[in-house]
């Protein structure tokens, strides 16, 4: 039954990581676009640096309406949209001491290992610094006296970004912050869909 409960928070984790990494990747190709609209070069990714396809994204970069596509980008930008992990399963197994109980050792490892880099790579410190891009991006514009959720009475939004140096450095760590916590969701997802075989293999044999 334990294990069950686990491969239940499992299953969940890879439905809820799907819908972020679909946000994520949206934002990278969106915030790429912007950079490319406003006369910047778009940021180039080190030789070797995983991205995922434009097809992840959970909307199409460009609709061909141009200010609803730069709105949605804004929009999107001042958001935070952030990886969460189902740890009830895990920590009922071991307040109650269960988790002791499994016999696989390889399995415990396994699944010691999953919630260890989950928490390395997409956790509270990686949170953190998306927020913090995200406030640096909402203060810029909110001082200027524009409110990012909605700049559809901006009659030209490309403006906000054109020469200014702030706003365009904020961009560009936001086109680096969506692509690794994109790219860190999806490898989570994958642990996830591999630990769920060994749990399926481990449920067998009982």
């Amino acid at each position: 039954m334990y294990l069950q409960n686990l491969k239940q928070d499992l299953n969940q984790d890879i439905e809820g990581l799907e819908s972020i990494i679909g946000l994520q990747v949206g934002q990278f190709y969106s915030l790429q676009k912007l950079l490319e609209l406003s006369g910047e070069p778009k940021l180039l990714l080190f030789e070797g640096e995983e991205m995922l396809p434009e097809t992840r994204s959970s909307y199409p970069i460009s609709s061909g309406n141009l200010n609803a596509d730069l709105a949605r980008t804004f929009r999107n930008a001042s958001r935070a949209y952030l990886p969460l992990i189902n740890n009830s399963a895990i920590e009922e197994l071991k307040t109650t001491g269960l988790f002791s109980k499994i016999s696989n050792q390889d399995l415990k490892q396994r699944i010691n290992n999953y919630y260890r880099a989950t928490e390395r790579e997409i956790g509270e410190n990686q949170q953190e610094q998306i927020q913090y891009g995200i406030n640096r991006w909402t203060n810029s514009l909110i001082k200027d006296g524009f409110f990012p959720m909605d700049i559809s009475n901006v009659q030209d939004p490309l403006q906000l970004i054109n020469n200014n140096t702030e706003r365009i450095a904020i961009v560009k760590s936001l086109v680096r912050r969506a692509r690794w916590i994109s790219v860190a969701t999806n490898t989570t997802q994958r642990r996830a869909e591999n630990l769920i075989k060994l749990i399926d293999q481990e449920l067998q044999k009982n």
